[in-house]
């Protein structure tokens, strides 16, 4: 694989009392997943890479576009990024439809000349259509983040990051929302770097996988190789397989995504 193809990152660093070392490289397209146990530092990859923050040493590319190495910082709001957190983040004052105009740079609707061409493209494919006069407090959970990854797509993103979107969500509405994010994953071209501690999100959505012990990448490859390395209740154990029993969930959950 080419670097042009590539999302290259390398990241060392400390956050607090935590020290990390992280290395990887994932495809530049589909999407890759970053899997290990509560507090490994899958957030604060995707929190450098976004330049929210600022590692001691580290370098991060996608394809030929260097955003971080020993001579350059490119700051977030330079970084053609789109981010989706585990709450949606939206502006209560704005109704869906002035959140989804501020993601595509809109700021004052008086000043609104023409529609964005692809906003009723993603109002469509994450069926907000009856919402769009809606505040967003009168949103379920499920609807805030559809709203929150509608906003993020229409920053027209390089990379789009997702930081556990359905953590935060019951299982209705973990159902209502997968549907959608599998349909992102068919429909559109960025790549996508999600983060979850869920199997079962992880074999329903990822291509590629990167499996996280505290402060390092411990190994990454595609999700077909992967998917005997993982176990939903306990993590990664990089000095152990899995047992035969859940092997085979990861497979089932998988085909059944």
């Amino acid at each position: 694989m080419t670097d042009s193809s590539l999302l290259r990152v390398a990241f060392q660093g400390r956050a607090g009392t935590f020290g990390y070392d992280f290395a990887l490289d994932a495809p530049a397209q589909g999407v890759t997943a970053l899997f290990g146990p509560s507090g490994c530092g899958k957030s604060t990859i995707l929190r450098c890479i976004a330049g929210l923050d600022r590692p001691a040493a580290g370098y991060c590319a996608l394809g030929d576009t260097v955003w971080q190495d020993a001579k350059r910082f490119v700051p977030a709001w330079r970084r053609p990024i789109g981010y989706v957190f585990q709450e949606p983040s939206l502006f209560p004052h704005l109704s869906v439809r002035g959140n989804l105009l501020y993601g595509a740079g809109v700021r004052s609707l008086r000043r609104l000349r023409r529609l964005p061409p692809d906003l009723a493209d993603i109002i469509a494919m994450l069926e907000l259509e009856t919402l769009l006069e809606r505040g967003v407090a009168h949103l379920s959970g499920g609807e805030r983040q559809r709203v929150a990854i509608g906003r993020a797509l229409l920053r027209r993103p390089a990379l789009l990051l997702m930081d556990e979107p359905l953590s935060a969500l019951d299982s209705a509405r973990k159902n209502e929302i997968l549907p959608f994010l599998q349909m992102l994953h068919r429909q559109i071209r960025v790549p996508i770097l999600y983060v979850s501690h869920d199997i079962g999100e992880i074999a329903s959505l990822a291509d590629h996988v990167v499996l996280l012990a505290p402060g390092r990448v411990v190994e990454s490859g595609p999700w077909a190789d992967m998917a005997d390395r993982l176990d939903n209740r306990r993590g990664y154990r990089p000095d152990h397989t899995l047992p035969d029993a859940a092997a085979t969930d990861c497979r089932a959950a998988r085909s059944e995504g």
